[in-house]
């Protein structure tokens, strides 16, 4: 089994994630949403956000997904992974039928992205990011409803919120409903028990 300091790195994902079954009415989902969310998602709409889903031409959008992401970075207190892991993602997303992004804007100023990539009959919510601007619009809200709706429009069965465990965060995605999906523990396969030593050590380090 991997020790705990090593679970940190990049590359590794949350052992912990929130799925929302997507059988019932897109009413019916609604309804069984926290009240706060539904609120949110109204206020929004009063608001004048306006909703989108871009699945064609994503990669031209990722200049305006990474500042946000940059934005939301700093604000939340989370580090990024280089630029080019996002520019990578991005050119998956056009490459696979049915991914999309969910864009949230305000008079034609984007405020918040989600990217979601469909494999099999799950919608999988790959990254969200939204701007310090206008915050009070609560674009993320209607872009994630949006992405919800338009995952179930395709047919898929699920919506993967990935990863919890951050608490404001998780909170964010189980509002929405769903249920938690515990996966096992992650395990190391060594090589070279030498360098692996070092490895460990390091990452007790940083």
């Amino acid at each position: 089994k991997a020790p705990d300091s090593t679970l940190h790195g990049a590359y590794f994902q949350p052992r912990t994630e929130w799925v929302l079954e997507l059988a019932k009415s897109e009413t019916e989902l609604y309804k069984e949403m926290h009240e706060k969310h539904r609120y949110s998602i109204r206020l929004s709409e009063r608001r004048e956000v306006s909703t989108e889903i871009v699945s064609s031409g994503v990669e031209k959008y990722f200049a305006v997904f990474y500042e946000l992401m940059k934005e939301t970075a700093q604000r939340d207190h989370f580090r990024l992974h280089e630029k080019k892991y996002y520019e990578h993602i991005f050119r998956t997303l056009s490459r696979i039928p049915d991914s999309y992004l969910s864009i949230a804007t305000h008079r034609g100023k984007i405020l918040a992205i989600a990217s979601m990539l469909v494999y099999g009959n799950q919608a999988n919510y790959i990254f969200g990011a939204s701007s310090d601007e206008r915050r009070h619009r609560l674009p993320a809200y209607a872009a994630i409803w949006c992405a919800i709706r338009h995952a179930k429009e395709l047919g898929c069965a699920t919506y993967n919120f990935g990863g919890i465990g951050w608490k404001n965060l998780t909170r964010f995605k189980q509002r929405f409903g769903g249920y938690e999906v515990r996966h096992s523990n992650f395990f190391d396969l060594v090589l070279s028990p030498f360098l692996y030593l070092f490895y460990v050590l390091y990452k007790k380090i940083i």
